[in-house]
């Protein structure tokens, strides 16, 4: 984007090329605002203009709305195979994961920007107006409190709920009861109000993942995965391997 916040021409007919591409392919794809959000932990000099707090979220609501304008336009007359993510791992001020430092203005915060984000693109008209969007928990964390913080921005049926999830498997029945808990936690905070993807999960079991979990880990990462997606399957819960 330039300063006045529009974005660059090339820029987004080459996003438009990537779509195509998947599309298609037969199938579907979401175009998200993905590293405009959270701070880099490693570099205190990368700082994101999307964070979760009332005071960011007021100084960067034009600009924010401005790009799904834009967006939303560029797309608008795409088919239901395109979904829509307001944004990605959205951390508060003090770039704090799962759940916000300051939970009141955290998680209002995120529910002003998924309403923005919902508005802003319904406006546009087109197929706009009855797309799949995607809102995310606070960090897009699979907390109940985060989870159950997250407003459903709009009463429709083309409203989604995401969630990430990077349990810390160590056994095969420590795997199983961390895939349990969620999927319980999902069906009573989320999964009655909205459809719920789990936009993100993998097989490594530390953070940051710098273990050879292919020779150490294998076998729990293998049982985690299949009974993940078994248990999934049956609650329609959708997934994508983030690796």
């Amino acid at each position: 984007m330039d300063s006045d916040g529009k974005v660059d021409d090339e820029w987004m007919a080459r996003v438009k090329e990537v779509v195509d591409y998947v599309i298609d392919q037969g199938m579907y794809c979401i175009i998200n605002v993905h590293h405009d959000t959270g701070d880099d932990s490693k570099n205190e000099s990368i700082i994101h203009w999307i964070h979760a707090s009332s005071n960011t979220y007021n100084n960067t609501k034009a600009k924010y709305e401005y790009l799904w304008q834009q967006i939303a336009e560029a797309f608008k007359d795409y088919d239901q195979h395109l979904l829509f993510e307001g944004y990605n791992e959205m951390l508060d001020d003090n770039n704090t994961w799962n759940e916000p430092k300051n939970k009141t203005d955290g998680y209002k915060a995120i529910n002003d920007y998924a309403k923005s984000f919902v508005t802003t693109v319904r406006n546009s008209g087109g197929n706009n107006a009855s797309r799949n969007l995607i809102v995310n928990t606070y960090s897009a964390s699979s907390t109940p409190n985060a989870m159950e913080n997250l407003d459903k921005p709009e009463n429709s049926n083309h409203i989604i709920f995401q969630i990430h999830s990077y349990p810390n498997w160590q056994t095969k029945s420590n795997a199983k009861n961390e895939i349990d808990n969620l999927i319980s936690n999902i069906k009573a905070k989320l999964i009655d109000r909205a459809p719920v993807i789990i936009g993100e999960y993998a097989t490594f079991t530390t953070w940051p993942s710098e273990i050879d979990y292919y020779a150490k880990d294998k076998e729990v990462a293998l049982y985690a995965m299949d009974y993940l997606i078994k248990k999934t399957k049956e609650n329609g819960i959708g997934t994508f391997y983030w690796m």
